[in-house]
C-alpha cells in the first residue's frame, strides 16, 4: 500500500472512531437507525486518449478506499453497498449508471449517506469543467467526459440526507 493510501485510511479510521462509527466489539452495523451508507468509488489512472496524461496512484487510492468501506470493521456500510469502478471499467456510461442506480437509487432516506469518491483527472475548459474517465476524449469532452453541470444535476437526484463528494 502506498503512503497516500495509508494516510487516507488512517484519516478514515480516525473519523470513524471520533464520530462513534467504531464499536467496542468491532461489529459492522449495516442497517441502523442512523441510516445506510452507499458508496461509489471511481479510480482512473490510464486514459485511452494520449492527450490526457496518465496518473500513477489513482487506482491504488480507489482500491484502498474500497477496502476500508467494504471490509474494515469501522466502516458503517456493507460490501454490497460499496461499488468500485477502476481502470477500463470507469467509463462515462458506467460511472453515470453507478450514480443513478446506487447513489440515487439506494440512498433514499434523510438519514442515509451517499458518498462519491473520484480519483482521476479533471479537465477545465472555457465552457466548464469535466471529470475525465478512461474513455474520455479531449476532442469530444461533451460526449465523453462528465461535465460538472451534469454531475450537479445528477447529485440533486440523490435524496440522501448526507451527500459527500470527494
Amino acid at each position: 500500500m502506498n503512503t497516500r493510501a495509508a494516510t487516507l485510511l488512517t484519516c478514515l479510521g480516525l473519523l470513524a472512531s471520533s464520530s462513534g462509527l467504531a464499536s467496542a466489539q468491532a461489529s459492522r452495523p449495516t442497517e441502523t437507525a442512523k441510516g445506510r451508507t452507499v458508496v461509489v468509488i471511481v479510480g482512473v489512472q490510464d486514459y485511452q486518449d494520449p492527450k490526457i496524461e496518465d496518473l500513477s496512484l489513482a487506482e491504488d487510492d480507489a482500491q484502498a478506499l474500497h477496502a476500508f468501506f467494504a471490509k474494515d470493521p469501522r466502516s458503517r456500510t456493507s460490501a454490497e453497498r460499496v461499488h468500485l469502478l477502476v481502470g477500463k471499467q470507469a467509463t462515462r456510461a458506467s460511472v453515470l449508471k453507478a450514480i443513478r442506480e446506487h447513489l440515487a437509487g439506494e440512498a433514499l432516506g434523510a438519514r442515509d449517506t451517499a458518498i462519491l469518491y473520484f480519483a482521476g483527472r479533471g479537465i477545465s475548459t472555457a465552457s466548464g469543467g469535466y471529470l475525465a474517465l478512461s474513455d474520455t476524449r479531449v476532442a469530444d469532452l461533451k460526449a465523453s467526459g462528465i461535465a460538472w453541470s451534469e454531475l450537479q444535476a445528477l447529485w440533486r437526484q440523490v435524496r440522501a440526507g448526507r451527500r459527500l463528494f470527494l
